[in-house]
């Protein structure tokens, strides 16, 4: 790359070292927080999960333990691959080649050691939360967190609308057809956030019967009803 030595030149003399200084470190440490921060937080809130498992079952806690720190010949490379591209129908793809319960939990702790390196990618933590066993609230509301990010993240990717829902619908058949329990925690957050961004009809119409929605609409309408100006009196 050619670089313009005057130019540079006239850009420095016109900057002081206390603004080159302060420039640097506020990169630096966007940096920090962006990368390195966010993978460690992503590691120790598996940590944790893990350690609120092993007092319930210690059993269970070893496995999931192994599951994680070890690469899983079948899934690790394969999504480590589907991790440089954002793209949601690969992963899909893989989540319909599992057809046991041992090779879902492998699934789940091969998608946790990934996403320690790429936190915020939309795919990985859908397939994390959706192959999670949920055994308790917490499981339950790990799997949501993930869920929200997801949908987050898919947004700030300029994914349209479209798009988004067409991957929450897929998923939403997936645990359908396979009974999992995180089916009504998918169906809230998709409904909650079809309001949010206003496809009002269709989440009512698909998730009405899930309080949390019908609740925040409610709100929402009476939010907007209080905004109205007051009539004038006659």
């Amino acid at each position: 790359m050619l670089v313009n030595t005057e130019l540079t030149q006239h850009i420095l003399s016109q900057t002081t070292c206390s603004e080159i200084e302060a420039v640097a470190l506020h990169q630096l440490l966007a940096y920090v927080y962006d990368k390195i921060e966010r993978r460690r937080r992503q590691a120790s809130r598996q940590m944790l999960e893990l350690a609120r498992k092993a007092v319930i079952d210690a059993d269970a806690f070893k496995q999931n333990l192994l599951l994680y720190l070890q690469a899983s010949d079948k899934f690790t490379q394969e999504l480590e691959q589907l991790a440089l591209h954002i793209d949601w129908q690969p992963s899909h793809a893989l989540l319909l080649r599992v057809d046991n319960p041992d090779e879902l939990k492998e699934l789940h702790g091969a998608a946790q050691r990934v996403l320690e390196s790429y936190p915020t990618h939309p795919s990985l933590l859908l397939l994390s939360a959706i192959t999670r066993s949920i055994v308790n609230i917490t499981d339950q509301q790990r799997s949501q967190e993930e869920l929200e990010a997801s949908f987050k993240y898919w947004l700030q990717l300029k994914h349209s609308h479209g798009t988004i829902i067409n991957i929450a619908e897929q998923c939403l058949d997936y645990c359908q057809a396979t009974n999992s329990p995180l089916h009504d925690t998918l169906e809230q957050v998709f409904g909650l956030w079809l309001l949010d961004h206003d496809q009002t009809d269709k989440a009512l119409k698909k998730f009405a019967h899930q309080a949390p929605v019908r609740h925040y609409w409610l709100n929402k309408t009476l939010n907007k009803i209080n905004q109205l100006p007051l009539p004038e009196e006659i």
